[in-house]
């Protein structure tokens, strides 16, 4: 079962989906979470649970985030 903050980093990565890498969360998003450890706690769950997946983009210094179909399944709970 995903925590409040665990959801809304899924949610946000689902709604901006290939937009968003791991900087931009944080640099834009941190505000929502109520530490960075919270983020980056979230972060680590949801990757290391298959929720969410990096890719590559070409030309780009950083993976860019997508969510995958287990995360989709996850986020309509």
């Amino acid at each position: 079962m995903l925590t409040e903050s665990q959801k809304m980093l899924l949610s946000l990565i689902a709604e901006k989906e290939g937009k968003l890498n791991w900087y931009k969360i944080g640099r834009i998003y941190i505000n929502k979470f109520n530490t960075p450890s919270e983020l980056s706690e979230s972060f680590k769950y949801l990757e290391n649970e298959a929720l969410i997946e990096s890719r590559e983009i070409e030309g780009e210094p950083l993976s860019r985030l997508y969510i995958t179909a287990k995360g989709k399944q996850a986020l309509a709970m």
